[in-house]
């Protein structure tokens, strides 16, 4: 079926399945892909960069700042591998989706990089039964110690969706200069993720330890360790490796899922009464009086990949509540409809990534929420839109002069569903979770970090530290710029809402 016909969106067509050779497109990509978050031309503005970024599509001839699968494993960009003063020893990959030959080869172009890895650990929804991986086409690798493990899903419905990588590098000389790179992504280990979907991804970079302190990042990240590497015979070795660490420079706080019934204190600790918790621990001290036009123009948007069967109670008394300390707050749905997706890049079958099913996509109280993806109105030059978003944002946006001020974010591997997210039951008392999950929360009063790199050495490329002497409300009291978080965001703020003849994508088309 040609990319241009129309159809019937009401019912499921027998489309033609179209080869798809991703690897002779290519198309110009620039400074469009990131969202500049409005026009702002004014000194009153100071925009901060952020350790977030968009993945490196393998059609794009030019994207200086998205992150390639390979990338990660690199110390430095200035520095060959060959150079390097560290090594990698051990990695834990964690995804839904794990296509562990491609991985592994990815890794294995490098020798350096294989002789010297001591340890692998893929934990996946899809791995039946802890063991050994035979892999199939890397000689390289065969020798090492692969293994991959699968943890208990303790409720019924729930599956092991977080996306996240740790990586320990090793000094040569020097122990006290090891480091673990944790990367917090949105994508699956899978090629097509990597290389034709639009991801999110975290990344730092974090230096041994060298004196024991409390660290809250820490505590919680073994937390969420404990549970899902809970049967893995690795997992003591994991919980003693990352004490290894200094987290206290962290710029983000985690958000995580586990699955159980959760009571008390306890029930703040996961899913989105966690956010709930965060959001009231860095409510902006500046918004002491009220400000009622402000207060309007304050949004909260909601961009996933999935939908589940959720109902209008749940999303505004339960995650709207918890995503916003302000009630009644616009709640605004981005999502492609279905002619975004047919003339996506990958063409209709794009769309299996996009895994809603029609009857939740399109009730009417979902459907009056649903804004395009990619296009905004605040700028001239659309974001591509030729690309399938397999990115979850969660974030809330208030506009004010032209410009867009991003209040909180949280991306990762959270979809809008109440089995990731966590619902409330008996009367308030228990919040039961069906998914693991896990993402990263950023708020704007709480980002006071740099990025540190040295430019005669050989330096860790995702080091950040935390500015000494710095002071958000006294920056606001001295009359400085405004400070504007910089998130690569492949959508426009505000989004554009979609119009009569606009459909959302529903997974029945593919059927």
């Amino acid at each position: 079926m040609a990319t241009n016909e129309k159809f019937d969106v009401l019912r499921s067509p027998n489309f033609k399945k179209p080869k798809f050779g991703y690897d002779v497109i290519e198309i110009s990509s620039d400074s469009s892909i990131e969202s500049k978050l409005g026009d702002i031309s004014s000194n009153n503005y100071l925009r901060l960069e952020t350790p977030i970024y968009l993945n490196k599509l393998n059609f794009e001839k030019k994207n200086l700042k998205g992150l390639s699968f390979k990338s990660l494993f690199v110390v430095s960009d200035c520095t060959p591998i060959e150079k390097s003063v560290w090594r990698i020893k051990h990695i834990l990959f964690s995804s839904y989706l794990a296509d562990v030959n491609w991985v592994i080869n990815e890794i294995g172009d490098s020798e350096l990089i294989c002789e010297n890895i001591e340890s692998i650990l893929f934990v996946s929804h899809g791995f039946d039964n802890p063991q050994n991986y035979k892999l199939k086409n890397c000689n390289k690798m065969k020798n090492k110690k692969i293994s991959t493990y699968s943890p208990y899903l303790k409720v019924p419905y729930g599956v092991f969706h977080p996306k996240f990588i740790l990586l320990v590098f090793e000094h040569l000389v020097q122990p006290k200069k090891n480091f673990v790179r944790f990367v917090v992504t949105s994508a699956n280990l899978i090629q097509q993720d990597w290389e034709l979907k639009i991801q999110s991804i975290w990344v730092q970079d974090f230096f041994h330890n060298i004196e024991r302190k409390d660290c809250e990042f820490l505590d919680y990240l073994q937390e969420f360790l404990k549970n899902i590497l809970n049967g893995s015979k690795l997992k003591d070795f994991w919980l003693s490796k990352v004490q290894e660490f200094n987290f206290e420079d962290a710029t983000v706080k985690l958000v995580a899922s586990v699955p159980g019934y959760f009571f008390g204190d306890e029930m703040f600790m996961w899913g989105h009464l966690r956010v709930r918790s965060l959001i009231k621990r860095f409510v902006s001290k500046d918004q002491g009086k009220s400000d009622e036009l402000g207060e309007k123009r304050e949004r909260i948007i909601l961009q996933f990949s999935s939908l589940g069967r959720i109902s209008e109670k749940w999303l505004y008394t339960e995650l709207a509540s918890s995503l916003s300390e302000i009630p009644g707050t616009k709640l605004e749905i981005i999502f492609p409809t279905v002619e975004q997706v047919v003339n996506s890049i990958e063409g209709i079958n794009g769309g299996g990534s996009l895994p809603v099913k029609k009857e939740y996509i399109c009730k009417p109280w979902i459907k009056k929420l649903l804004h395009k993806w990619g296009t905004g109105t605040m700028e001239k030059n659309a974001t591509d839109e030729k690309v399938i978003p397999h990115i979850k944002t969660f974030l809330k946006y208030k506009i004010f002069d032209n410009a867009i001020k991003i209040i909180w974010l949280v991306q990762g591997s959270y979809n809008l569903s109440n089995a990731a997210w966590g619902q409330i039951q008996k009367d308030g008392s228990q919040f039961c979770i069906r998914n693991y999950e896990l993402g990263i929360f950023i708020h704007k009063d709480q980002f006071e970090f740099e990025r540190y790199f040295k430019l005669n050495e050989e330096f860790p490329k995702f080091f950040w530290k935390r500015k000494s002497n710095f002071s958000f409300i006294s920056e606001i009291n001295a009359n400085k710029p405004i400070r504007l978080l910089n998130f690569p965001l492949p959508f426009k703020l505000p989004p554009k809402r979609y119009s009569n003849s606009d459909h959302p994508w529903n997974i029945e088309l593919l059927m």
